[in-house]
């Protein structure tokens, strides 16, 4: 149990954080759950999945029903008089935006979401009552809330156009320019006061921007260098070299913070700091800091940001999600940051969220039909995604995003048991969403150390064994009809027989199609125990969605 608690905490909290939002309540079901499982260790099979599996669906079942009764307490109406007249008055014009919204759905629909939401009924419960099928009742009430979703969120972005209030959109979602998404849109945001130059004899750097927000510290630079020859000055840039690390004092505290470079020129190259640190508990003004880099001292003022308005946004909302475009100058040429838009209206995540990172060329549109493709600006930590259009007139322009990737949860999450040694599997179908794959494919290949391993490009390595496994895809239902499964990233895992050094099992994709992904599996054979082998489906898949985006933007002044 002690180890089990070591390894299990932080995925038990994670998966709690998603249901509930009280750190009480997070933790206490945390508690539960190890308590569960020491009251009833009988009821984890290893034979059907693995212990992290098994902890999470009991972490999701006491953090949901936690939720509920949380729920139930809460919905009680308040006694005494209502302090704010004001918050009354928008609390009546959420209920009215609301109410237009249910009458957009049919009669049925309707009923579904207030028995859910207005009852407290689950999904369950609505089928036996209505008796209807309970898959009947699930897609149903999926669909309506994408329905509902898409009329409040065009309202409100209507209704925010008429007033010009552009701030408010993006703190609605939790925007925050510069930076990207935080968990939630009141939490406070403090932004560099002003750029940081030092210098020492090797060159000149400086921190242009940085935020401090959610509990992390994102600063990003320059260094202009005095000579050429980076392997005098900076050998950290070799591509074998240890990632080079800041000091950051803050509180009387040193915190070590990870450095990412991002080379431009021969001379100047571009750096990103990276921290979690927690946020005051009272939210203050001014937070200082102090940063110790490469030899040079850096004295960082964080001041907290007040509300403005952020001018020149266009956004557009589709069915499953949304893009939020910012134009901006630097440097004479014209940035685009977008920022995805959740699936819902609070900004939390929903059943799918969009993720920017493979998004399909970006073009920018003029009324005469020139288009200008995008140069992706994205750096590894950036929350948003940004495209470079160089120089360009100042005038109205479509900014047209091809297709996005969402991101799905994967419930309830399975692995796929495969005994290397004998190269057998079990004839079995696993659904993925609307997608069921499959092994089909398992043979070992004969690899000699040192040589090219047959059917690949790589070069086998001494003591380690080599599997091709083949994967299947076969599209069953429509329900995702406009949306394609991507090729998931599996985990590998296998008990481990003995630890006499560094213990190796990995996977390289050999080839990737939408009926099929070939896998090249390597293990140091005498390390696992290769005939209980499983390939580990993650927690989430991707969805290509076929839906394009053309917002149109107002490039300003430069000035």
């Amino acid at each position: 149990m002690t180890v089990m608690v070591e390894q299990y905490t932080g995925l038990i909290l994670k998966t709690a954080e998603r249901y509930l939002k009280n750190p009480e309540d997070i933790k206490e079901c945390a508690n539960d759950v190890f308590m569960e499982f020491y009251a009833h260790q009988d009821r984890f099979e290893p034979s059907k999945g693995s212990l992290a599996t098994f902890l999470v669906t009991v972490t999701r079942n006491l953090a949901v029903s936690r939720y509920r009764k949380n729920r139930i307490r809460t919905a009680q109406p308040l006694s005494g008089d209502i302090e704010n007249d004001r918050d009354e008055i928008q609390n009546t014009d959420i209920k009215i935006d609301l109410e237009r919204a249910l009458r957009s759905l049919c009669p049925e629909d309707a009923e579904i979401i207030r028995m859910k939401y207005y009852g407290g009924m689950t999904v369950q419960e609505i089928a036996e009552s209505l008796d209807l099928p309970y898959e009947t009742v699930k897609k149903r009430h999926q669909r309506s809330l994408r329905k509902l979703r898409t009329a409040l969120l065009i309202g409100f972005i209507l209704l925010t156009l008429l007033t010009a209030c552009a701030y408010a959109v993006l703190r609605h979602f939790g925007i925050v320019p510069g930076f990207g998404t935080v968990s939630a849109p009141d939490i406070p945001v403090y932004a560099l006061a002003d750029a940081v130059t030092a210098e020492n004899e090797t060159g000149t750097y400086v921190i242009e921007n940085g935020f401090f927000i959610n509990g992390e510290i994102l600063l990003t630079g320059t260094v202009h260098f005095h000579s050429e020859d980076t392997h005098l000055w900076r050998p950290s840039l070799a591509p074998d070299a240890p990632p080079e690390v800041a000091i950051l004092q803050y509180g009387g505290d040193i915190h070590l913070c990870s450095l990412i470079w991002a080379p431009t020129s021969a001379l100047d190259i571009g750096f990103e700091i990276y921290l979690e640190l927690k946020l005051p508990e009272e939210p203050e003004h001014t937070v200082e800091m102090s940063l110790s880099w490469a030899g040079a001292e850096f004295g960082l003022s964080f001041l907290r940001s007040a509300p403005d308005s952020a001018q020149n946004y266009s956004c557009e909302i589709g069915e499953r999600a949304g893009l939020l475009a910012l134009p901006h100058w630097a440097e004479g040429r014209l940035l685009v940051d977008v920022y995805p838009l959740a699936s819902d209206a609070s900004g939390a995540a929903g059943p799918e969220t969009v993720a920017l990172h493979s998004i399909g060329s970006v073009l920018l549109s003029s009324d005469d039909g020139t288009a200008l493709p995008g140069e992706s600006c994205h750096t590894s930590f950036q929350k948003f995604h940004t495209w470079d259009f160089g120089s360009v007139a100042p005038g109205s322009y479509t900014l047209h995003l091809p297709y996005l990737i969402l991101n799905a949860p994967l419930e309830p999450s399975f692995s796929i048991p495969v005994n290397l040694r004998d190269c057998q599997w079990e004839e079995r179908e696993y659904q993925m969403l609307d997608t069921v794959i499959s092994v089909t494919e398992c043979r070992s290949l004969h690899a000699v150390p040192g040589a090219q391993i047959p059917e690949s490009q790589e070069i086998a390595q001494e003591g380690f064994s080599y599997w091709l496994i083949t994967i299947s895809y076969e599209r069953r239902s429509l329900s995702q009809s406009d949306c394609r499964l991507l090729p998931p990233s599996f985990s590998l895992d296998a008990p481990i027989l003995r630890k006499t050094g560094p213990c190796n099992l990995g996977y390289s994709i050999l080839e990737s199609g939408e009926d099929a992904t070939e896998l090249l599996v390597w293990a140091s054979e005498d390390d696992f125990d290769l005939t209980r082998f499983r390939l580990c489906a993650p927690d989430t898949v991707s969805l290509r969605w076929e839906h394009s985006f053309d917002i149109p933007i107002t490039v300003p002044p430069e000035d």
